[in-house]
């Protein structure tokens, strides 16, 4: 469950809507990122500030090892507000900064990177109207393909237990396709 403040509901209302609209005021991301923490904290159950929290940290295309730490934290928080109509949209943009907006590292860290935007991904797929599907199934797809070349090298006796690869070759000229025909 969720966890707030103890505060009258009318104090607790006023207090994250000051934090809100400090945030869309703000002038640099981490500004906006910091009042939206503090408005979650006030209000965990509340949509709002997760999404324009993830807005914010998208700004300035770097996914920094802070913010992934605080996506992390937030994460039971982001999953119990499934129900609200946007929430593809913030499963697939948690998904694409985990994918893309990294700080420079190695590729080793970058893999790792998109395997962890699998999960939110998982979540992007289940939504066949969502108008990012076919991306977001692609992007799930060259995920699922690193994990398992990553499974395959890894393995001590790779001809007993890894995938074939030609069979892998096969799948990603297919996401290919999948994605001019998009």
């Amino acid at each position: 469950g969720f966890v707030s403040l103890n505060l009258k509901k009318g104090e607790t209302d006023d207090i994250f809507n000051e934090y809100i609209a400090s945030a869309e005021n703000s002038s640099t991301s981490v500004e906006k990122i910091d009042n939206y923490k503090k408005a979650i904290e006030l209000k965990p159950e509340e949509f709002l500030p997760y999404q324009r929290l993830v807005e914010a940290m998208i700004e300035d295309d770097v996914f920094s090892s802070d913010e992934v730490s605080v996506i992390r934290g937030y994460k039971t928080n982001i999953k119990a507000l499934s129900s609200d109509e946007e929430y593809p949209q913030l499963a697939y943009d948690i998904a694409k900064m985990y994918w893309s907006c990294y700080e420079k590292q190695s590729s080793e860290n970058v893999n790792q990177n998109i395997l962890n935007s699998a999960e939110w991904l998982d979540i992007v797929v289940e939504y066949k109207d969502f108008k990012n599907y076919k991306t977001a199934s692609v992007m799930k797809k060259i995920a699922e393909y690193i994990s398992s070349t990553q499974q395959a090298f890894s393995q001590v006796d790779n001809e007993k237990n890894a995938d074939d690869p030609k069979e892998l070759f096969e799948d990603l000229k297919n996401m290919i396709i999948e994605i001019e025909h998009d």
